[in-house]
């Protein structure tokens, strides 16, 4: 975005662009739609829990209250906790 503003182009030109790059910041800065979307995909995380009878019960609750928090534009302790255990597994943190 600062190149664009700092850009020597015509201003009709340089508003095209930042208004068509705004959208695209926004997106790409909205870590909670990412966590979202991590959370609502049981076909992504299905491999990685143990086998348990109510495994497709869980994960359908999951994204449930995933989606309501993403119409809120909010995380709960339980995305916190999930994140933080993300976290943990990435950089090879305590189980």
């Amino acid at each position: 975005m600062h190149e664009a503003r700092s850009a020597s182009l015509p201003r009709s030109q340089k508003k095209k662009v930042l208004e068509f790059l705004k959208p695209l910041v926004e997106d790409l800065e909205d870590y909670v739609q990412d966590v979202d979307r991590l959370l609502q995909d049981a076909g992504f995380l299905e491999p990685f829990l143990d086998p348990h009878p109510k495994r497709r019960e869980h994960l359908d609750y999951l994204k449930r209250l995933s989606q309501r928090n993403h119409q809120e534009k909010t995380l709960d302790y339980f995305d916190l906790s999930i994140l933080l255990r993300i976290i943990q597994l990435k950089t090879g943190g305590l189980p």
